[in-house]
Order: structure tokens, then sequence, then C-alpha cells
């Protein structure tokens, strides 16, 4: 008896002692700084900025080496071996191209570091200068990495580009930057292909092996002065004719990364579906009430066309108070449209100097970081928050093991049945993820969980209802014993999905939601490190702490960043309120970018450097500080909108909590100040709105005829409603 009462005692002095101990630690300290005046906290375990945190190590090459040099004989690059590609064909003739994968085949570092010498070699061979830029466009994969070293070796600038670019942007960034050289895939190759004729100054493009070269390539080759070479011919030539490196210093510029900003070229598929939509938005916001359009493809349901929440701020998305939806549908194939993106591509010039701090901050933040972790790659290399975390993952001399979104996990859209996912595979320890990912996951869990039904479903809510009590500090959740059981018998199975090794997981790029949040610590039994940071402060700024249980928040500032709000009186946000300090979010720091390409006045803009010499990026954010120095996301400046009668409606608080419906897929909202009401378009849950009618007993031919039926419009109306009543987010 003594041993039970002693199980259940020690949880709850645990949890108290835990409990007290979280609350009182201050993870940010007030600093004074120069610059415009604000209220400015820092990291609390350092008084200055890290730039690096190695002795006579000052840029991305020569940390490369030095982590090669130090774990020669470590595993570092994994690549899956490809058994076979198939064909599938549904009932109604759509084919799916299916991935037959075998295990992990591994480069060692001292491998790798031979690799990038050699390619690095290879690329004067064939004529690329210094002076040229070069730039890789191409899916993640290990190639992509040492391609990246490679460059740096010689001193060569690398642009990047994301590898599912339209060919109208492709065209822009590849001309602007004036690029020479292009590294790609097979698929990316193709694309090329088609714009050969519109791309000025590309001479060489090196493509990576994966079936061969494609047949229409020797085409090219004939008719324009492109020479066009294998990437493991460019490494056998370098290793043939071997060239010393020209290595960096830290004010170099490493990367110029393109992403969406407010100024340059439209990335656009199609500009009629532009037109098309902002008509339907025109012609609404002549209507007398708010509407919400719900667009559905006909073919292709999940990629039917609307924008992610990731877009919203280029868009200055909006909605209004009050809800009434009309349910229409496009077919936007029959239009040749195929799906557009409506965004501003800037290239953010980045160097060494900028992403090694970020590097050498994040090193201090993940919790008994070391050589024995094992990262899986999957996000594209050509955004920062993937680029630095496999330089942290290289830095400490862990292995990184590549796979792609559609190869994740054991259902992906692209394994073949009855083989593996990446995650399965390669059991990792580490993972970052966007919040749209963590997302699916948790609706995939809950949509099994509640198709089974039954004991299943009841065991399953109150295990999960015992652990979040536990989360949520309270004595009597499930802690100790009690925590292992649940893990065995209940999430062991969610575990799996990624392997069932994930000890910590990074989520960036856009805010988590809570639910999310809470659903993913119990459910893969793993914290999740939240960051804040944009491209133009190479992913730097803020990131929770392991121990940090707390939810809705983006953690204190990175060691690499002192954070500084500043009033925005216009939108009501000051610095002097209390007992939580709100303005408009500046980060400054060793990790704040040069500028934008070629674009003096946007740089001018957002970017400052103060009379002691630091430089500020202004990001638009608006943001709050917890008592223990914590940064809380709260708003942004584009997302705010005076209505007709003088009325501000904040858009991303509006559009977070309308998408928690489950019959929305994803929303744009849309707002004009001549008028006192907003519009919004919307993409329905394929599966969810389907499931209902077919509980419901209602008949309809295809998903388009659904859609436009009464009992829908009228189910997913009430959703929405039901929505904004149960939002904080709403007055």
């Amino acid at each position: 008896m003594n041993t039970y009462i002693f199980g259940i005692l020690v949880p709850f002095v645990f949890s108290i002692l835990f409990r007290k101990a979280n609350n009182g630690k201050k993870r940010g300290l007030h600093v004074d700084v120069g610059g415009q005046p604000g209220y400015a906290i820092r990291n609390y375990r350092f008084t200055s900025p890290v730039e690096t945190a190695w002795e006579g190590i000052s840029t991305l090459a020569d940390l490369f080496e030095q982590s090669c040099k130090q774990h020669r004989d470590k595993r570092l690059l994994g690549t899956r071996k490809l058994i076979s590609r198939e064909t599938e064909v549904t009932k109604d003739g759509k084919s799916f191209e299916k991935l037959h994968l075998g295990g992990y085949e591994w480069l060692k570092y001292g491998e790798a570091f031979e690799a990038v010498c050699c390619f690095a070699s290879g690329l004067v061979q064939i004529g690329h200068k210094k002076e040229e830029r070069v730039a890789i466009f191409a899916d993640t994969r290990a190639e992509w990495l040492i391609a990246l070293q490679g460059c740096f070796r010689r001193n060569i600038t690398v642009v990047t580009i994301y590898s599912s670019l339209g060919e109208e942007a492709l065209c822009h960034s590849l001309n602007e930057t004036e690029v020479s050289t292009v590294i790609c895939g097979r698929k990316e190759l193709e694309k090329l292909v088609d714009i050969s004729g519109q791309l000025d100054s590309v001479k060489r493009v090196i493509y990576m092996d994966d079936d061969g070269i494609p047949s229409e390539v020797s085409l090219v080759e004939r008719s324009s002065s492109w020479t066009i070479t294998s990437f493991l011919d460019v490494e056998g030539l370098g290793r043939k004719n071997p060239v010393d490196a020209d290595l960096p210093i830290s004010s170099d510029i490493a990367v110029i990364m393109y992403t969406s900003g407010s100024t340059g070229l439209p990335k656009t598929e199609d500009k009629y579906l532009v037109a098309l939509l902002f008509s339907c938005m025109i012609w609404m916001m002549s209507m007398a009430s708010l509407m919400i359009i719900v667009l559905v493809s006909k073919n292709s349901p999940s990629h039917s066309f609307l924008w992610s929440s990731s877009y919203a701020s280029e868009l200055s998305l909006i909605f209004g108070e009050s809800v009434a939806v009309v349910a229409s549908w496009y077919d936007y194939e029959s239009l040749g449209v195929h799906g557009v993106l409506l965004l501003a591509l800037t290239g953010v010039m980045m160097t060494h100097g900028n992403v090694l701090a970020t590097v050498s901050a994040v090193m201090t933040i993940v919790p008994g970081l070391g050589s024995k972790e094992i990262y899986l790659a999957y996000l594209p290399l050509a955004h920062i928050l993937e680029l630095a975390a496999e330089n942290v993952i290289v830095a400490v001399g862990s292995a990184i093991g590549y796979g792609s979104p559609l190869t994740l996990t054991d259902t992906s859209n692209k394994i073949k049945r009855g083989t593996k996912g990446d995650a399965s595979v390669l059991g990792p320890t580490l993972m970052t993820a966007v919040p749209a990912i963590l997302d699916r996951v948790r609706d995939g869990v809950s949509k099994k969980v509640d198709a089974k039904g039954g004991l299943s479903k009841k065991l399953f809510d109150f295990a999960y209802g015992r652990r979040l009590s536990a989360m949520n500090g309270s004595w009597f959740g499930a802690w100790g014993l009690e925590k292992i059981l649940w893990n065995f018998l209940v999430f062991r199975k969610v575990q799996a999905i990624l392997g069932g090794r994930v000890r910590f997981m990074l989520s960036g790029g856009a805010p988590l939601s809570g639910v999310t949040q809470r659903f993913i610590n119990i459910c893969l039994g793993a914290p999740i490190g939240q960051g804040y940071g944009l491209t133009e402060t190479c992913a730097g700024g803020t990131f929770s702490e392991y121990d940090d249980t707390s939810v809705g928040r983006v953690g204190a500032p990175l060691p690499c960043s002192f954070v500084k709000l500043i009033d925005w009186p216009e939108g009501g946000y000051l610095t002097s309120e209390s007992p939580m300090p709100r303005g408009e979010i500046v980060i400054g720091g060793p990790n704040v970018t040069v500028g934008y390409f070629k674009n003096e006045e946007k740089t001018n803009e957002v970017y400052k450097v103060d009379e002691k010499g630091m430089r500020w990026f202004y990001t638009g954010d608006i943001g709050r500080f917890h008592a223990d120095g914590c940064l809380e996301i709260i708003d942004r400046k584009k997302d705010i909108v005076k209505l007709q009668h003088g009325e501000y409606v904040s858009l991303g608080k509006v559009e977070s909590a309308l998408i928690m419906s489950p019959y929305i897929e994803n929303i744009m909202l849309y707002a004009d100040p001549f008028h006192s009401y907003c519009v919004a378009l919307v993409v329905a849950s394929h599966h969810a709105v389907e499931d209902w009618a077919l509980k419901q007993g209602i008949i309809f031919i295809d998903f388009s005829d659904l859609c436009q039926k009464e009992d829908t419009v009228r189910e997913v109306h009430g959703s929405l409603v039901k929505v904004c009543i149960s939002s904080q987010n709403f007055q």
C-alpha cells in the first residue's frame, strides 16, 4: 500500500514544485537599446547578442569544414534508395505515381566534405566565375546541401528558389539576380527548358541525376548557348582537377533568398483567375450583407484555389462582424486555370555572419543537442527555417535523413501500399514542422479516432483529458506512472506515425494554434519549441524553451537578438500599457540581414541602424511581452482595416478563428474601407462536408453539386456562426 501512496504523491509534489519554478522563471530581461524609443527585451542568459558559438568560426563554410573534420566517420547525409516507380490508376481513371523506397544510404561527414570540395572545383572547371551567381532550384535533398556548401567554398552567392515556383516568377528571380548557373532536379529542368528563351543570363545548367537527362534537353543545347552537365559529372571534373578553396568572410553575401513581400513581381500562374476572384469580391461588396463564397475545384478538391494563412499579410485579408453564406462553385479547369499565388517576390540578402548568428543561438536552446540526434529533413531548403535547422544539425555532428512531404508517413500520397514512409524508416529524434502540417496530423488522428468510435474513442478521450489536465498544471492530471501507461496504451500508435522516437519539435513559419500545440504535446509525447522570426532576420527572433508549456506564445528572444516593441498609436498599441506593453515588433542583432536585393527604397523603409551600430528590422507584426519576458503575437499592421463606419477589424484574428470550423479547409478574407461589411472566399473541407451529407442522407451527384444545396449552405453557415460566438476574438 505504501508503494501505491508513494507513486501517487510523488507526481503531485513534483508538479507543485515544477509549476512554481516555471511560474517564477524569467526567460527574458529588459535591456536599454538605441534607436527608436520602445520597450526591449534580451535573452536572460546573454547580455549582448551572440554572433558565433565557436572561436575562429565566422562563416558557414568554416563551420561545415570544422564539423566534417571533427566527425569524419559519423553519418551525415541519408537518402532513401529508389527501388521502383509505379503508376496506380483509380476507378475514375486518374493516374497517380507511387514510389517503392528502400532504406537509407548514408554519406559520412568525411565523404560529404570530399563531395563538397570536388563540386566546388568542378564549378571552376565548367567555367563558373566567382563574381557570378548560382541558383539552386530543386526539392530538398542531399545534393542541395552539397551544392550550397560547394558554392560557399568558392565564395559564390547562392540564389534559392522554391521548386514549386511558376514560370513567370521563376524568370523574374533568375533574370533579376543575373544568375549564370542553375542547379536543379529533373522536373525543375523541364520547367527551365520551357522558359529557356526568356532567360537572359543563364549559361550553364547542372541537373541532379534521378533517371538520367530528359530527352528534350539535347534540343535546348542545340538551340541555345547553354551547357548542361550532370551533378555527378561536375563532381568528377573537380575530383580530377582540384582547385584551392576561395573562402568567404563573415560580411560576404551567402544567400539571396526569395520570399513573399510587398514589392517585386507577383507570383501568379494565371492573371485571369486573379481578375475573376476580385471581380467576385467587387460584386459581393455591392450586396447588402457579408457573404462567404465556397470555392471548390471539381477535379481536385484538395488543391482547389485559395490562399493559406501564411499569405494573409500580403493580401490584407479582413473579415467583418456578421455572416451570411452564398455557396457557389467554379470549375477553374474549364477556364484553363490551375492555381494562383498572389505574392510578391523579394530577394533578401543574407551574409554568412547573419545565418551563423541564428545557428549559434539555436544551439543553446534545444535541450541536450548532440551528435546522436537524427533529423528528418523534408521542408524546402529554399526556406530559411530549414536552411538554418540543417546547419544546426551539421554543427553538432548529427545525422540528416532526407524525405518528402509526399513520402513522409506510411499513408502519404506517393508511398506505395506496403512501403514504409520516411519517418518510420528513419526514426528521427528531431523534426521541424510548419503549423499546416501539424494541423493535418491532428485532424488525421481525430478523424481516425472518431471513425472507430465506441470504447476506443472513449479511452482516447479519457487519456487525452487526463494528460491535458497535467499539461495545464493540474495536480490531479496524469503524471509519472500514469503518463507512461497512457503513452503505452493509447498514444504509442500516434507516435509511431513519425517513427516513435521524436523527442523535440520546432514549429515555425506561421502561428501554431494552442489546440494543435497541446494535441502534439500529448499525442507525440514531445515538447514543441515554437519560434518567431522572418527571412529578413534569418529566422532568428524568439524561441520558446523546452520547459515552457504555455500556449499562444513564441518564447523569449533568442541569444542572437534583441526584441523591441515600439508604439503604434494608429492601432491603439502602446508600450506604456500595463501590465503587458504592446507595440510593433522590431528585431535587432547580427542576424538581421543586409536588405532587399536591388530595392534600396524598400530596404531603407524597414531596416534601420541605430547610433550604437545595431541593425534593426521593422516586422509590421504587433506583439506584447508577458511578465516573464516571452513574446505573444497579437496582430499585424496590415491586418487591420478601418471600415466605413469607423470600426477597426483585425484580419488575422478573425481568419484564425473561422478556420477552426471543421467544414473549412482554407479561407481568404477581404474588406473595403468604403463598405461597412466584409467578404470571404472559402474552400470547403471535402471529407468533412461529404461525411456530414452522408449522415444526413442528402443525395448529391458530386462535391460541386453538394456545395450548391441549401442544406449545405445552412450547415456551413451555422458552423461559422458557432465558431464566431465561441471565439474570444469576436465581441
